[in-house]
């Protein structure tokens, strides 16, 4: 039987930043968006009009934000999936003892969400944690075998299987589920970075494709990335089987996988906590929903579209893009 050890309703709107709890946006850059009143300057898509303030008659909108921001405000949500089956006791235990540091650094840089779907306990090839940190985790203490992780996940969020309908809410499990199917469905926050740890010693028998496929139903995978601790081509250890599956998700959503037969695993808990946070540093919010960006400059410098991507009011760069200087972000768009 699947044990619900806790799990939190989402409000449909979060209202961090002072602004309207109407507003969809929910993420905070940290410091209030400044509009910029009589900007004469030589940038580029900068030409002063009153137009460009307040984007009237459908005209261009011109904002200024700052690149240091107080990034733990930025929302991430992280899921993990532990394979629970008989061979992964030693990597059950390394998990175990990575994880409170790894969840004080990500809450300490971000408003975080952490999941676990995994056995949880303190017998068998279970999941131990601290009581420090278990009150602030979502736990779905359910079984994981070593091919079904992304099953486990899509169970978890609710995606019925494929050719069923009818499943749209929370609560209805389909034929050969348990009764708690979708219980997960709000736990991926809109418009947070959203983050799949997988760690098994096997392949997942869906598809990396389907996986994908199915997920987009539910979130946008843009702002989705797949990390593992898994079998890869360089692993000395025995495996049951590469992770595969695995590999590829992390390729197509610029993820990362940690080789699983690594014996010291707080360096790579510490790349994935680096790798997370440096996704939030990378999030700016505007005040209206994009519908086209016109320019972008950082510190007068223009910036190529093929480094950022917005999704709704938030603008995404590629990672290391953003220096630790303190630069202004000067954004031209048209908004919806």
């Amino acid at each position: 039987m699947v044990n619900i050890i806790k799990i939190a309703m989402i409000p449909a709107f979060i209202s961090l930043t002072g602004i309207s709890c109407s507003d969809t946006s929910e993420f905070n850059s940290g410091s209030p968006v400044k509009k910029s009143e009589s900007d004469t300057s030589d940038s580029i898509g900068a030409s002063g009009n009153e137009a460009d303030v307040i984007g009237s008659n459908g005209d261009p909108i011109t904002e200024v934000l700052q690149t240091i921001k107080e990034v733990e405000t930025g929302k991430t949500d992280i899921l993990w999936v532990l394979d629970n089956s008989g061979s992964m006791s030693n990597e059950i235990d390394l998990v175990s003892k990575n994880m409170n540091a790894f969840f004080k650094k990500i809450k300490s840089n971000s408003d975080a969400r952490v999941g676990v779907i995994s056995s949880i306990g303190d017998s068998g090839i279970a999941l131990t944690l601290s009581d420090e940190i278990r009150e602030d985790l979502v736990l779905y203490n359910t079984g994981v075998s070593s091919t079904n992780a992304l099953n486990k996940t899509l169970e978890f969020l609710g995606v019925a299987p494929p050719g069923n309908k009818t499943l749209k809410f929370l609560g209805v499990a389909p034929p050969g589920r348990g009764l708690h199917f979708g219980v997960g469905k709000f736990f991926f926050r809109k418009e947070s970075s959203k983050v799949l740890v997988i760690v098994t010693d096997d392949d997942s028998r869906l598809s990396s494709d389907d996986f994908l496929a199915r997920l987009k139903t539910v979130i946008d995978i843009r702002e989705f990335k797949l990390f593992g601790f898994t079998g890869t081509p360089e692993s000395k250890c025995s495996i049951s089987k590469k992770g595969q599956q695995y590999i590829n998700l992390a390729d197509m959503t610029s993820g990362k996988i940690f080789d699983i037969c690594e014996e010291d695993w707080s360096q790579n808990f510490d790349l994935l906590a680096d790798s997370i946070i440096d996704t939030i540093k990378s999030k700016y919010d505007v005040s209206r929903v994009i519908k086209e960006t016109i320019s972008i400059e950082i510190g007068g410098k223009a910036v190529s579209k093929d480094k950022y991507r917005f999704v709704n009011k938030t603008i995404t760069f590629a990672e290391n893009l953003i220096s630790d200087s303190d630069l202004e972000i000067k954004i031209k768009y048209l908004a919806k």
